[in-house]
C-alpha cells in the first residue's frame, strides 16, 4: 500500500502541502467541513490551508466535538455563506465593493444534502448573507462520480468566489494548487496519463505505469 502524507492525504510522492506559498488576503475563508469528509483524500476543502494564510477549517458533525460558531457573530467581518439557494445574491466585484467591512467567506464542505443542512444550521440561523456564484463553466475535474457537472467541488467554488472578491492574481495562485492536486490524484487512481499531470511528476516515479 502506498504511503500517504498525513496532512494533505495524498500519496506521499505527490504531496501538495508545499506546492505554492500561501497568499495573504483581506478576505477570511472559513471552510465548514462535514466530518465524513475529514479523512477522504479526494476532499478539496482542506486545500485552503495550503493556499490561503487567512483561512480556517472547522469540522462539523462529530458528536463529541460540537461546532462552535458564536465567535463569528460580531467579529467585524461581513459574513457571506456560499450556497446556491434560488434567493441567494450573486457574488460580483461590485457587490463586494459596495458592501462594508472585510469579507468572511464561509463554505460548507460536504455533499449536496450535507451542505444544505449546514446552511440551515449555521448560515440561516445566524442571518449570514447567502451568496452564490455567477453562471460559469462546468467543473474542470471530476474527482468523484457526479450526475450534475455544474456542481463544483469545494475548492473550485472557492477559487471562483475569490476571483470575484480578491481578483485574478489570487485566482491564479489557487488554480496552480488546485490543478496540481486534482491531476496528481487522478493519476494515482489510473484516471489520467502522466502527461496530464499539471506541473509534471518526478522523473524517478515508478509507482504507476499509465
Amino acid at each position: 500500500m502506498l504511503q500517504k502524507c498525513s496532512e494533505c492525504l495524498q500519496v506521499l510522492k505527490f504531496c501538495v502541502c508545499n506546492v505554492v506559498s500561501p497568499v495573504m488576503t483581506d478576505t477570511r475563508v472559513l471552510v465548514i467541513m462535514h466530518y465524513r469528509e475529514f479523512d477522504k483524500s479526494s476532499n478539496t476543502g482542506r486545500l485552503v490551508k495550503y493556499g490561503l494564510k487567512n483561512s480556517e477549517i472547522r469540522v462539523h458533525g462529530f458528536n463529541d466535538n460540537r461546532l462552535e460558531t458564536g465567535d463569528l457573530i460580531n467579529n467585524g467581518y461581513r459574513k457571506l455563506f456560499l450556497f446556491p439557494r434560488d434567493d441567494a445574491k450573486v457574488i460580483t466585484p461590485n457587490m463586494i465593493k459596495n458592501g462594508t467591512g472585510p469579507v468572511m467567506l464561509i463554505i460548507p464542505d460536504g455533499n449536496w444534502r450535507q451542505a444544505a443542512r449546514m446552511y440551515t444550521r449555521i448560515g440561516r440561523k445566524n442571518n449570514f448573507e447567502c451568496v452564490k456564484l455567477p453562471p460559469g463553466l462546468p467543473a474542470e475535474y471530476q474527482l468523484r462520480s457526479n450526475a450534475f457537472p455544474e456542481r463544483l467541488n469545494t475548492f473550485e467554488a472557492i477559487i471562483r468566489a475569490m476571483k470575484m472578491i480578491e481578483g485574478k492574481e489570487v485566482e491564479n495562485r489557487l488554480n496552480i494548487l488546485y490543478k496540481t492536486m486534482t491531476t496528481r490524484f487522478l493519476y494515482t487512481r489510473g484516471r489520467a496519463k502522466k502527461s496530464d499531470v499539471y506541473g509534471g511528476i518526478p522523473e524517478d516515479d515508478i509507482s504507476f505505469k499509465k
